[in-house]
C-alpha cells in the first residue's frame, strides 16, 4: 500500500506507474493523479496537448501550422486559377 499526495488516498501499488529514480522504483502519484498532473503541466507549459505534440513530433507551434496552412492555401487556390484558365483556353 502506498499513500497518493495527490488524491490523499492510500492505494495497492500496483495502483502506481514504475519509477527507477524514486528509492521505491514507483511513481509518487498514482496513475489517474499522474496523467491528470501531466496533462495540466503540459498545458501550462506549452498552451495546449496539441502544441505540446506539435513541438515534440515536428518541432512547430500551433500558429506556425496555421500560418503553413493558410499560404498552402493561396498558392493552391492560385494554382487552381492557372490550371482552370489554360484548360479554359484550350477547348
Amino acid at each position: 500500500m502506498k499513500y497518493c499526495p495527490r488524491c490523499k488516498e492510500i492505494k495497492p501499488l500496483d495502483e502506481f506507474g514504475r519509477n527507477r529514480s524514486e528509492r521505491s522504483g514507483l511513481t509518487a502519484y498514482c496513475r489517474p493523479c499522474h496523467s491528470i498532473a501531466t496533462r495540466e503541466t503540459r498545458r501550462r507549459n506549452h498552451g495546449s496537448e496539441r502544441n505540446y505534440l506539435l513541438k515534440l513530433r515536428y518541432g512547430v507551434t500551433e500558429d506556425e501550422v496555421e500560418r503553413m496552412i493558410a499560404e498552402q492555401a493561396v498558392s493552391a487556390s492560385s494554382a487552381f486559377t492557372r490550371s482552370l484558365s489554360t484548360w479554359t483556353t484550350t477547348t
